[in-house]
């Protein structure tokens, strides 16, 4: 026979089902693998998730977008010429304290482990959710090492917010390949990425480089921090299991579009193709600016592709981002 709780223990039972969600949230997130037999792998298509009790923060390959997808290239202008002059900064910074401390200037252990801790590549790199803006602790591992982990969480963060899948990124941070499961999706995470661009919280330093440096029209910030050449495509992929990582790779014609649409992008530009603006354009209209680029041939694409740059209706202005090309119905400006 149950009796009822006194206030007390309702009281103690509230407080242990807040800390179970509190120690819940403040948990790390773990990235989890299911062993199945080859031979069963095609079940797992029409299966629950076999995760009861975690939430799953990144899309996993069992809810990775299939068949018709939006793949999207992300490129970081001049990173090679960025991580150059990282480096000659540490070499200046070492090379000042070393004279501060009256020591050579070279043969010093101190110097090579500082070069290697700089320049070890982008994944091996934990860091909590604070992120140094500046001072010493930023040049201690690279001021532009920095601003690709801070690039590296936007990625991640604003892909979760899209349902986006991240397929790969190169070892320095720089390059990215993403996919998502709709045109409109993908246009979002694009212009969504330009805006985390104006507004994180970048190491002053960086800025004093000519790739970096901040650029206004008026009053109107246009560019600050790392720029961004955003290409995006749709249409049917296949998909493949790389089993040393248990994760999807995309193969096929969409892919291979986008990434020569990045190549075309200008600076903080997102470039898309006929196909995903058409796809798109229905609901993103009312707060995406549109400007036709006409028909552009493509490297290693037979026939010419028409392109459109695309920005949201808030960000640089007055939206006069269609000037000289055609509107979203595809009729003179």
């Amino acid at each position: 026979m149950s009796y009822p709780e006194s206030a007390a223990e309702q009281d103690c039972t509230r407080a242990s089902i807040a800390m179970a969600a509190a120690s819940e949230l403040a948990a790390p997130a773990r990235e989890l693998y299911t062993a199945v037999s080859p031979g069963l792998l095609a079940r797992l298509a029409v299966l629950p998730s076999p995760v009861r009790t975690a939430r799953e923060v990144v899309p996993g390959c069992l809810s990775a977008p299939a068949g018709v997808v939006a793949p999207v290239f992300c490129n970081v202008v001049g990173v090679e010429a960025l991580l150059a002059w990282e480096k000659v900064l540490m070499s200046r910074m070492l090379r000042k304290g070393s004279t501060n401390t009256g020591l050579p200037s070279h043969g010093h252990t101190h110097h090579e482990h500082l070069q290697a801790q700089t320049h070890q590549p982008l994944q091996r790199q934990q860091t909590g959710d604070a992120l140094s803006t500046g001072g010493d602790t930023s040049f201690a591992r690279g001021v532009v090492h920095t601003a690709l982990e801070i690039l590296r969480k936007a990625v991640s963060e604003v892909a979760a917010m899209h349902d986006g899948y991240v397929v790969a990124s190169s070892a320095d941070g720089g390059h990215w390949v993403l996919v998502f499961g709709s045109a409109e999706n993908a246009v979002l995470w694009g212009l969504g990425m330009l805006e985390a661009m104006l507004e994180a919280a970048w190491p002053e330093e960086l800025l004093d480089h000519e790739l970096t440096e901040e650029v206004w029209e008026g009053s109107t910030l246009l560019r600050r921090g790392l720029r961004l050449r955003i290409g995006i495509d749709c249409g049917a992929a296949m998909i493949r299991l790389v089993p040393r990582t248990g994760r999807l790779d995309y193969v096929g014609r969409p892919l291979n579009r986008a990434a020569r649409i990045a190549a075309k992008a200008k600076a903080a530009t997102v470039l898309v193709s006929d196909a995903v603006w058409v796809s798109a354009r229905a609901s993103l209209e009312p707060v995406v600016i549109p400007a036709s680029l006409g028909l552009v041939q493509l490297k290693g694409v037979k026939e010419p592709l028409e392109l459109w740059a695309l920005k949201g209706r808030t960000a640089g202005g007055s939206g006069g981002g269609d000037k000289g090309g055609r509107n979203g119905n595809g009729t003179g400006a």
